[in-house]
């Protein structure tokens, strides 16, 4: 009776912690991962149906990469050089792979899952990323484009660092954040040339671009604030079950395994859904005057005060708001773009960054005096404060309100 219990209690433990990973993954998910997870557990459950009249024409039609048949080809490679513990761990990091390549799970956490030494899972991820220079395995975008630069000798410190931590600058054709650098703008844009020249985006999609598609839209109508979640296959999915009757236990386990995976599928698809809603319709409501172009500032609103009024973890929101994009009235933005954390009382760092910005002179006027001014206004932070704000804003385009789309 015991020896039962604790298989049970071991069966159940295994269950939710499947069910747990492959939440974390799901939440974390943008449109097009989700998308390609979908399909690939369409593919791997004989018993799930896709209604393709639910499907974009875009996603039909959408190109299939070969990253399975990489991944069958990296397992066969290791399988002949590692030993039985290292093929273990190398088959746990393979399979925290996400659709393009990167690796998504922590070397520590694989360290744990794994029992293998850290050090010992670095060099694993390290030989995984230098296997034919794919750079599989790195970590996102800027560490798989600083590898490709290591491995064709392009890579200089000074300019990555300028270059990974101004994309945004980057993109708007903004370099006033190179003043004080020692760097030339020529000489800058001329290293920018190369890495668009010799770099891909993804280790497993070379035609990968950055034209992004949003996860979920804002609209306001007259009936009121609408969230559109852009998951587009959630709906499309259903369960067709083998109607026989059958002795053959083996077959009516693997029945229920594919019943069960359809299940956790749909619960999981269902809460991502539920819980991204909540979040950008909170998100919507304390941003409405910005994203409606009725003011040029954020209201105070960052990942804490989400915990406290959606109730879930920290954990959660973060892997919710990660990479994930929201068409509205004002254009398209990242989730987190639309975040702003309280600097002083409940005044949002966006907000005093506008009544800076709005101070005649501030450019050159000194921290000392923009303190005054703002003291004057009712807002008193300290001068470093300012100083950081000030810097912030010279380093970003002074832009106005960007122009509705159509």
């Amino acid at each position: 009776m015991i020896s039962i219990q604790n298989n049970v209690n071991a069966d159940i433990s295994i269950s939710l912690n499947h069910y747990i990973i492959n939440s974390i993954h799901l939440f974390k998910y943008n449109q097009s991962d989700l998308y390609n997870y979908i399909q690939n557990k369409y593919n791997e459950n004989p018993l799930i149906c896709i209604y393709e009249d639910k499907i974009p024409m875009s996603y039909i039609s959408k190109k299939q990469t070969d990253s399975q048949h990489i991944i069958d080809d990296i397992l066969t490679h290791f399988r002949c050089i590692l030993y039985a513990q290292d093929q273990l761990t190398m088959e746990f990091i393979l399979h925290s792979l996400n659709t393009k390549g990167f690796l998504e799970e922590d070397p520590y956490k694989i360290s744990i899952y794994t029992k293998t030494p850290i050090n010992r899972v670095k060099q694993l991820i390290n030989q995984l990323q230098t296997y034919e220079n794919k750079g599989i395995g790195t970590r996102n975008m800027i560490d798989f484009i600083k590898f490709q630069l290591k491995n064709k000798d392009f890579y200089n410190e000074k300019l990555f660092d300028l270059f990974s931590t101004n994309l945004e600058e980057i993109h708007q054709n903004s370099f006033s954040f190179l003043k004080g650098s020692h760097v030339e703008e020529t000489e800058f844009k001329k290293y920018i040339d190369l890495i668009t020249a010799h770099c891909n985006l993804t280790p497993l999609d070379a035609e990968e671009t950055l034209n992004i598609s949003p996860d979920a839209s804002i609209v306001y109508g007259k009936n009121g604030l609408q969230v559109i979640i852009h998951d587009y296959l959630t709906g499309g999915i259903s369960y067709e079950p083998i109607l026989i009757d059958c002795n053959n236990h083996p077959f009516n386990a693997e029945l229920e395994k594919f019943k069960t995976e359809y299940e956790e599928l749909i619960s999981i698809l269902n809460a991502r859904k539920i819980y991204l809603t909540q979040v950008i319709s909170i998100i919507a409501n304390v941003q409405y005057d910005y994203l409606t172009g009725r003011s040029d500032f954020l209201n105070a609103l960052d990942q804490t005060d989400l915990v406290e009024q959606t109730k879930l973890s920290p954990a959660t929101i973060s892997r919710l708001l990660c990479n994930k994009y929201i068409a509205t009235p004002r254009g398209i933005f990242s989730v987190k773009a639309l975040l702003s954390k309280k600097s002083y009382k409940n005044l949002s760092v966006s907000y005093i960054k506008y009544v800076i910005q709005n101070i005649d002179g501030f450019e050159t006027l000194s921290d000392n005096k923009i303190s005054r001014c703002l003291a004057e206004m009712g807002i008193f932070i300290s001068r470093r404060t300012v100083n950081k704000y000030k810097n912030q804003i010279l380093g970003n385009i002074k832009r106005t309100s960007p122009k509705r789309k159509d």
